[in-house]
């Protein structure tokens, strides 16, 4: 009944802090402090967890991949922080605002990354370069020499 509720008004409960670190806890069955993919996934079917990704407006189907974008270290393992905070960020629809700006820093990333890139090339070409002029002047020395 109250994943049907959810389902129609989302925004109808809202999950304190505390219940968000007891339902980590509860995930959290090896009681390491983190949780594991294998925890996440084991525990998607559970009505609990079902409902507060309903809340968030965070599709259960698309919460595997939810794991792999909270593990902000990229890790293997999701912290009690990283679960909270990453839950927090995704939750809601995108805006078309929203998609814009994501639009725009990939842009400038990409932009960013080939720059990087063909500096590295030219590091490289330099470098090389360099390298042959030092194996060439043993060798006019010696001719020099002779």
């Amino acid at each position: 009944e109250l994943l049907d509720d959810l389902k129609e008004n989302p925004s109808l409960f809202r999950w304190p802090l505390p219940v968000q670190k007891d339902l980590f806890m509860e995930l959290d069955t090896d009681k390491t402090g983190v949780l594991t993919a294998r925890e996440f996934d084991h525990y998607l079917s559970n009505e609990k967890v079902a409902a507060y990704f309903i809340s968030l407006k965070l599709n259960v189907s698309e919460a595997k991949h939810l794991f792999h974008l909270v593990d902000f270290d990229q890790s293997g393992e999701v912290t009690i922080d990283e679960f909270v905070e990453g839950c927090y960020q995704l939750q809601g629809e995108a805006t078309a605002i929203d998609t814009k700006i994501m639009q725009c820093e990939v842009k400038f990333l990409t932009e960013s990354v080939c720059s990087l890139s063909e500096r590295i090339n030219d590091l490289g070409k330099a470098f090389s370069q360099v390298q042959v002029q030092e194996l060439e002047l043993p060798q006019a020395v010696a001719t020099e020499e002779v």
